[in-house]
Order: structure tokens, then sequence, then C-alpha cells
């Protein structure tokens, strides 16, 4: 029902671009529910088909995503809410690492968090011509290439913030599950610790802690999704949650369910996912 395509961008890109993703889904006359949990990654969403979709806010309300722009999507503290698709759909996405929106366009991070914005009320800039050529491509080679010239271009452009690095060895350490205060953080990398919260927020949209806490969160999603049968008082302790309450707490912050109910009731739609060389 949902098939992702995913490649690589051009080697200089890859400091700040994970992935650019296809999603080619088509419902077969079914309502598919994507919940949208919480996550630190921002994407840049084109729909290529021109075929809308719903997004549905946790207090209720309905917003549709217009075919006629380009979205800011992700970068989600909490959980905020499901997109319902019907019919078919071309979603091509640009998914930016931990600082690479922020390097590309020197937007901080904190101006998007917790929004689905139109890419061209951020950047102050259309780009309908680059969506046009997208969706005149014939392959996703085609898009590829295309998309690797325009943040080539927008890379030669970008006025490099000197404290870039350390920021992303210090997130690094943190996806990887490093459990440290944020002061020892801040001394890896060699930054004073206020300046250093300061950069990685304006950066990255979160705190330190915060990242911590939502890798956590993942790490046990993961444990869950790799094998059903684990409990989820095991996967909590194997965690570093204090108790099965604290796991449960994070589930209804991130994913706005408890944790049997965020996998049985809505869970994540299954994709076949295809990595193209």
């Amino acid at each position: 029902m949902i098939t992702t395509l995913k490649i690589l961008p051009a080697e200089p890109l890859r400091n700040y671009i994970d992935y650019y993703t296809l999603r080619i889904i088509d419902t077969q006359g079914e309502t598919v529910f994507k919940p949208q949990w919480a996550t630190e990654q921002l994407h840049w969403l084109f729909s290529l088909l021109k075929h809308p979709f719903k997004h549905v806010l946790p207090q209720g309300n309905t917003n549709d995503i217009s075919v006629y722009k380009q979205y800011l999507i992700g970068l989600y503290t909490k959980y905020f809410g499901y997109h319902i698709f019907s019919g078919t759909y071309k979603l091509l996405s640009v998914e930016f690492n931990a600082t690479g929106f922020y390097f590309l366009f020197g937007i901080p991070m904190p101006l998007l968090k917790n929004k689905i914005l139109a890419t061209d009320e951020v950047l102050s800039k259309n780009y309908n011509e680059l969506e046009e050529s997208l969706i005149n491509a014939e392959a996703f080679h085609d898009m590829k290439r295309l998309l690797d010239s325009f943040f080539t271009t927008q890379l030669n452009e970008s006025n490099y913030p000197g404290s870039q690095h350390n920021i992303v060895k210090a997130y690094r350490l943190i996806k990887k599950g490093i459990n440290c205060t944020t002061q020892q953080l801040a001394d890896i990398v060699f930054m004073g610790v206020r300046n250093f919260e300061l950069q990685f927020e304006k950066q990255i949209g979160v705190t330190p802690a915060f990242l911590m806490r939502l890798t956590r969160f993942n790490k046990a999603v993961a444990m869950k999704k790799a094998s059903n049968e684990l409990s989820w008082t095991n996967i909590a302790y194997a965690c570093d949650y204090f108790d099965q309450n604290h796991l449960i707490k994070d589930f209804k912050t991130f994913a706005g369910l408890t944790p049997n109910a965020s996998f049985n009731l809505m869970p994540q739609p299954k994709e076949n996912e295809v990595f193209i060389g």
C-alpha cells in the first residue's frame, strides 16, 4: 500500500541531508491513517500528483495539506495528530539531518517547531519552478539530480556557523545513546555550557536534555517493533526508564496514546522501503 524509495544525496550534501524519499501511496479504496509522532527531523514535502491529504490536529481541527504549496513538516516535540490518506499519492520529501536545514538556510529551528508551514512563507521565496521540474521528472534519479543541483547551489551560498561541527558531534553522541549531562556534553565538544545549550537549540530546535528523552523513546519503539513479544516493563528498564509508568508518560506525550494503544489502535502504517544506490 505504501512503497518508500530512499536515495542518498550527492556526497557534499550528506552532512546536511540524510535522504531524498519518494512515497508512492495507493490506499486501494481504504482510508490510511499515519500518526505524527514526535521527531527532531524536518522534511521538505512536495506533492507530485496534486492530490491533497488531511492533517487532523490533536485538538480535532482538520487542515487540508494543499497541493499548491510545498511544506516543511516535522520537528515535533509532542504528538501532532495524524494524516489521512484516501486515494493515490506521490510524495517527495527531503529529509534534513540534525543541523542541515539551519546550515543551508539560516533559519533558527525553534521557529519551525510544532508547525506545518508553507515553504515560501518560511524562506520568503517561491520554489514553484523547482516543484514543476520535479513533477515533470521521469524517474527518481532525475528528481535526485534536480535536488542535488538546487541544494548544492544553496550550500555554496550559505553562511557557515562556526559551532556547527561541535553541535553535530554532540547530536550524534546523543543518538548513539550516550548517558551524560548537558555539562559533560559541552565539555566533550569544548564549549561553555550556556553557549552550547543556546547553539544546540538554535540549530536543532530542542535542548540536549529533550533530545536524550526523545532518543530513549525511539529506542523503546524500535525494540517493540523488532520483537513484539517483549513486555513493555522489560523495554522500560532496557531503555533506562525508572519504571513502566515513566515510559507510559513519554508515550502519551510523544505518540498521543499509551504504548499498547499506540501499537494496536493507531499504529504507524507499514512501508515497503527500497534503498536505491
